[in-house]
């Protein structure tokens, strides 16, 4: 009797029925990666320190391959001082940018808290298909997007925080491809997530304070 032969390393391809238990027997030909804030020290600060200003790269992913899971969690680093009003807009002030495939501007640029299913600068806990926020009033951050990518991936996030210092968990889950030919975008259900924010509209109103811009790019209107 012949072995089972392993596909290449390429996008998984599930039956009729997607991606669940049903699937679990199935081979499958991707590698499951993932990247997270440690401490390189080897104690156990786990987190990633983001001073006021600063940007840190998340990761950086070389390749093809799809990001399946983001998981994030921030807090005050001096946590236990008294609550600030500044820091009670940290999920706005905390900005994630994502570029594709080495592009010169980020595709996704967004505020934190938006990111994740709340704008304003609220977390609540709530679970959806995609986004998810929970436990305790929402305090851990999670995305379900598909995000393809074909020649790599850069995960940032940029603290436009004043004063207040920043610690910043977190996990990004992905998939790792053997081949170096582009994914079409168009063919994936993931083609939105690759959409790069529009230009702002003409006497559009502001929804961040001034002391506190809302982030911009140059870039294309769409991939």
């Amino acid at each position: 009797m012949s072995k089972p032969t392993v596909p290449p390393a390429g996008p998984a391809r599930y039956g009729a029925h997607g991606s669940s238990l049903r699937d679990l027997p199935r081979l499958r030909s991707a590698r499951r990666r993932r990247e997270s804030s440690w401490d390189r020290s080897g104690g156990n600060r786990d987190y990633l320190a983001l001073e006021p200003g600063a940007s840190k790269t998340l990761c950086e992913l070389e390749g093809a391959g799809c990001i399946t899971h983001i998981w994030i969690t921030a807090g005050a680093l001096d946590f236990k001082s008294p609550a600030t009003p500044e820091r009670q807009q940290m999920m706005r002030r905390l900005v994630l940018g994502i570029t594709w495939d080495g592009g010169e501007h980020p595709s996704v640029l967004t505020p934190l808290g938006d990111f994740f299913g709340i704008g304003h600068a609220r977390t609540a806990n709530f679970v959806s298909l995609p986004l998810q926020m929970s436990p305790e009033d929402g305090r851990g951050l999670n995305s379900f997007f598909q995000m393809p990518f074909s020649e790599g991936a850069r995960i940032e996030i940029r603290s436009e925080m004043e004063s207040e210092d920043v610690m910043l968990y977190f996990y990004v889950d992905y998939e790792s491809y053997d081949f170096s030919t582009r994914i079409s975008v168009a063919s994936t259900p993931a083609g939105t997530a690759r959409t790069r924010p529009p230009a702002p509209r003409e006497g559009a109103r502001a929804t961040r304070s001034s002391s506190s811009p809302a982030p911009t790019s140059t870039a294309p209107a769409t991939t």
